[in-house]
Formats: C-alpha cells, structure tokens, sequence
C-alpha cells in the first residue's frame, strides 16, 4: 500500500483511485516550495549543498550528496537507452573508486598506513539511477525490482530541511534506484499533461531520500521535450550521455539532443552507439544490420567523446527481461564486456572533471 502522505504529494485524487488520471491538478505546493528553500540555501534544518562541478548554475539547484549527475538520453525512442543505463549504473556500481574513502579518520586504530591506503582504494563507486520516463517505466522491470515505495516523515527534506515526507529508493545490484514504476501498480495507468508530468519528475529527483552518491544516472525519455527541459534548467547536470544506432535515420535527432543540451549549458560528455553489430550466435558471422560506425563519425564531426560500441545481442534482451542486467549475469561476453568498456570510458571522462 502507499504511504498516504505520499498518494496525496503526488495526486490528491489519487488517494482513492487505483491509477492516476489527470482529472485534476496534483498538489506539486509543497515541491514547490522546498525547491524555493533549496534554490535560496534556506529551510528549518540548514545544511550544506553539495555542487555536481564547481558552484551550482544561477538559478539551478544541486542536490545534497550526489557529486555527479548525469543525464542518458537519445534523440529518438527504441535504440536501447534504458538499456544502457541500466548497465551502466551497475557496471559503474562495480567499479572501484581510486580515492579517499568517506569512512572516517582510522589513526589509533591499529591500521597499518599500507592497509588503510587500500581500504581507501577499494571503495566501490556509489551509484543512483532515476527513471525518468513517468508514462512507461521500465527501470523497475529490468533491475528485478518490483512492489511500491514507500515514503517516511521521519527523514528531513532534501531541500536542506522541512518536514516533507521524502520517498525511499529501491536497492538492487548495488544501485538505489526510483521510477515512477514504484508508484503506480504496473497496470495502473499514468494520464497527465505536461506540467503535471515536469512536476512529477522534479519530484522523483529532487525528493527522494538518495543516500550519498558518486553517481546518479538519469534514465530519460526520448527526445527533446518537457521533461528534459524541466532538468537541464532547474538542475545542475554535470553532463549527459547520449545513444544511438547508427542509422542516419536515428542520427538525425542526436543532432537534436547535442544542440538542446549545449543550448541549455550542459556538457555532452560521450556518445555511445548501440546496436552497432549482430554476431551470429551459430556461426559468428558478423552483420552491421543498422549500418556500423555512424555514431564515431558524429562524434568526430562534433567534437564529442566517443565511449564505445554496444553489439546487438540477445543475451541483452533476455537480461533485461529477466532483472539481471548482462553486465552481471556475462560480464565476459559480448554485451556484458562492451557495456563495461563504456562504463570504463565514462567513469575516466568523470574523473577527468
């Protein structure tokens, strides 16, 4: 069951429906005004705000906490962009974080300086990924997670204090993770206009409880509409992935997205091509079926980082579907070891900022 409070913060209406029709306007009041808090540095509970790269933007916000946040985007539907970050929060979430540890001074404690240099080493990177497609999630579904948050009153707000009740994130292979999958019964269907929907995520991103993060990944939907517009200029993004195949057609719309993100001040920081070859699993016979290396090319032409190439392959699409993205359950194999060369590539282009 919800929490009630958190049935009311998204949809008073809701609180006796089984989905969310836009038969009305959610109370987004009390978002409101704990972005306005968040945006003037105020609250009842004070707080220091943590920036993504350097100072917050003029008139965006940087959430407490999460040193990078990073957006995954394409210019079009269907090549595979939940995919990749899915897969990519959790490879990022298996890499080790070559630096100081936040545990705490160790002096006097018996620790060789050898033993605390390792322990300081070996710390994973800690990882977040944000559904951000409120129409049809499908985060929930590929990281094997299922059942609806809850929400608790107990835990201050985000917005460097207040009484809001703040959402709790899902865990699972070591990301904590929200989508509006969470929310909603998976049959329940989410009918809401544009503002509706900008409030929504505002809230997904800005009001859950995330625990601190080295990385939060946001999953967005396709495209260059309300709901990127709604991050890029009221949040302050380290930078952006985005992916494609590499069919003119599909090249066409990440001309699109490179200029939206570049006209809103945030950083591509790579591009990745998916679906970039078919490998026959009988007899290896290799075949561009989208055309191959259309993705490089861009990024040559426009000056971005290329991350990487990620094969069509089946082993993907059943990882998905089953919760076990391919990156854990063949780390070795074709997907598994591309999606950890992008992972690879992306965690240096962070440490690099």
């Amino acid at each position: 069951m919800w929490h009630g409070a958190l049935r009311r913060m998204l949809c008073p209406r809701a609180a006796s429906q089984g989905t969310l029709l836009s038969s009305g306007p959610p109370n987004w009041r009390l978002a409101a005004s704990a972005h306005a808090r968040l945006a003037h540095g105020g609250g009842g509970g004070g707080g220091e705000t943590r920036p993504h790269v350097g100072p917050p933007q003029p008139g965006k916000l940087a959430l407490p906490g999460i040193r990078h946040l990073v957006a995954v985007a394409s210019g079009k539907g269907g090549v595979g962009k939940t995919s990749l970050a899915v897969n990519l929060a959790v490879a990022l979430a298996g890499e080790q974080y070559w630096g100081d540890d936040d545990g705490g001074d160790t002096s006097g404690s018996g620790t060789t300086e050898m033993e605390t240099t390792m322990t300081q080493r070996r710390r994973r990177l800690r990882v977040g990924l944000l559904d951000c497609d409120v129409f049809g999630p499908s985060v929930p579904r590929m990281m094997g997670l299922s059942g609806l948050s809850a929400s608790s009153e107990s835990l201050p707000s985000n917005a460097a204090g207040g009484s809001k009740p703040r959402i709790l994130p899902m865990e699972a292979h070591g990301v904590a993770c929200m989508s509006m999958g969470f929310l909603v019964p998976e049959s329940g269907a989410v009918v809401w206009r544009g503002p509706m929907v900008m409030g929504a995520v505002r809230d997904l991103l800005g009001n859950t409880a995330w625990p601190p993060l080295d990385v939060l990944l946001l999953d967005l939907p396709p495209g260059t509409g309300d709901v990127q517009l709604t991050l890029v200029q009221r949040f302050t993004l380290t930078g952006a992935v985005v992916v494609s195949t590499p069919q003119d057609v599909a090249l066409a719309d990440v001309t699109r997205g490179i200029d939206m993100f570049r006209k809103t001040k945030v950083p591509v920081l790579g591009l990745v091509e998916n679906m970039s070859h078919h490998a026959c699993g009988g007899c290896g016979r290799v075949s561009h079926v989208f055309g191959h290396g259309g993705v490089r090319r861009m990024a040559e032409a426009t000056g971005v980082n290329f991350l990487g190439e990620v094969p069509l392959h089946e082993d993907v699409c059943v990882g998905g579907e089953r919760g076990a993205p391919v990156v854990l359950s063949d780390p070795t194999g074709i997907g598994g070891s591309a999606y950890r060369e992008v992972a690879l590539q992306l965690r240096r282009v962070l440490a690099d900022m």
